[in-house]
């Protein structure tokens, strides 16, 4: 079994990945609403003008900007429910491989 310390930085780096594909995945759908409303029309009777165009593509740009990668836990530590399991699985490890 791996170290706590090497579960922890796995446990962050996955965090950080699930954040990032999540984010990913909001602008393309913002993207695909976007061009599905340029290549359909926003539909019967109504009309957009430049300025219009230029305020929804200059919100498109503020999501696309790159966001700060996150930030570990305050002083290196991991939070209380990964602490806790990881106190769990001390104590299952010592139970069946007699002790620590």
């Amino acid at each position: 079994m791996p170290p706590a310390e090497q579960l922890y930085a796995e446990t962050l780096a996955l965090q950080a990945e699930v954040s990032s594909v999540r984010e990913e995945n909001a602008q393309l759908r913002v993207q695909i609403a976007w061009l599905k409303k340029r290549l359909f029309g926003p539909g019967q009777g109504e009309k957009q003008d430049r300025a219009q165009l230029l305020l929804q593509l200059g919100e498109l740009e503020k999501l696309l900007a790159p966001k700060p990668a996150p930030r570990p836990a305050p002083g290196g530590y991991a939070s209380a429910g990964l602490i806790a399991w990881i106190l769990m699985l001390a104590h299952a490890f010592g139970r069946f491989h007699g002790g620590l």
